[in-house]
């Protein structure tokens, strides 16, 4: 800094002086030679840093490290089906679940491949998320094999009245009790917006969001979500969506935001930085997430809610919470820091 001033004085006393004089010819050179000087320096350090540095890890990545624990590391013997599976004509008798899953020996647990962090398939296909994780637990501890079965979103109530799974998992809705059975909530989702990052401080904000015009918010059509969202903000233009795809993957400026689950949110983000989760203030509360049975199955009910308290005194559920939906996960899993020793000149592994 003082040699700057010194430069500057200098300079201004040789202008006023008149005795300023600009040398094209060495005023040139020593352009060119800065300019070589410099780039050699870029492109150097960038083919240095890029042989002895590891590239930036997507967060795809990340999420594909985790890891199905079970009940504290035991995992049930595990099949993964294609498709709904067959059932025989007449279906199963009402009532006798429990003893069709004990006579059958294993466990239809029914998963939605889009539903991040709780259940979704990773980058190499394979089926996670902590449902996925608390199946496994469900079926270990009663020494059932475990069949993974997927299951669209507006498909689950047909599925676990016809037998073609006996257990799944989902947001608890009033008008689905008359036809289902819901457990204990082993979760609680919080009601947020998954925005351009860029529109994080306006949706942080439901005043600010109230005053911007002709605002556009996507929302999985759920008759109830839909009726909420148009309450909260019945200035905006909300349009019901079939996923959370279809609010990522649509064109830019079609939607200004999307309603759904703070958690939901946050993994997206993870994957597409382009966008970020906010929780609003004032808040929009919360959904409690349970597991399901189907309708009449109260001895099912009976045994899920008891392994459910079970697990909870044991500290399972929510070590699945932390690290599936909370991120310690990622975090976890991410490996010993990188180091030149190890990474570079291979000295130790």
């Amino acid at each position: 800094a003082a040699m700057h001033t010194l430069a500057l004085a200098l300079l201004a006393a040789y202008l006023m002086a008149g005795r300023l004089r600009v040398d094209r010819a060495r005023l040139a050179g020593f352009a060119a030679v800065s300019a070589v000087t410099v780039g050699t320096f870029l492109v150097g350090s960038h083919v240095l840093l890029a042989w002895a540095l590891p590239g930036p890890e997507g967060a795809s990545a990340a999420l594909d490290r985790l890891r199905l624990t079970g009940a504290w590391g035991q995992l049930a013997s595990a099949e993964v089906l294609p498709r709904l599976p067959d059932v025989p004509v007449p279906g199963p008798v009402r009532g006798e679940r429990l003893a069709e899953i004990l006579r059958r020996g294993s466990l239809r647990f029914g998963f939605t491949e889009d539903e991040l962090p709780w259940s979704f398939r990773n980058g190499r296909g394979d089926v996670v998320g902590i449902e996925a994780d608390l199946a496994h637990a469900l079926a270990f501890e009663l020494g059932l094999r475990l069949e993974l079965v997927p299951v669209g979103r507006d498909a689950r109530l047909d599925a676990l009245e016809q037998g073609q799974c006996d257990v799944a998992a989902g947001r608890i809705k009033a008008n689905r009790a008359a036809t289902m059975l819901f457990s204990r909530p082993f979760a609680r989702e919080t009601w947020g917006f998954l925005v351009p990052d860029h529109d994080r401080e306006v949706f942080a904000s439901l005043e600010r969001v109230r005053g911007q015009p002709n605002v556009r918010i996507a929302v999985i059509r759920v008759p109830e979500w839909v009726e909420r969202l148009k309450v909260v903000l019945p200035d905006a233009e909300v349009v019901e969506v079939d996923s959370i795809l279809d609010y990522v993957e649509a064109p830019a400026g079609r939607f200004d935001a999307m309603y759904t689950g703070f958690e939901r949110a946050s993994a997206y983000s993870l994957i597409h930085p382009r966008l970020s989760a906010v929780v609003p203030e004032p808040g929009l509360g919360s959904i409690p997430i349970a597991l399901t049975v189907p309708e009449h199955e109260e001895d099912l009910l009976a045994l899920v809610n008891a392994w459910l308290e079970e697990e909870r005194a044991s500290g399972l559920i929510e070590a699945k919470l932390d690290y599936w939906v909370r991120g310690e996960g990622a975090r976890a899993e991410r490996g010993p820091r990188w180091s030149i020793g190890r990474d570079v000149l291979g000295w130790w592994q």
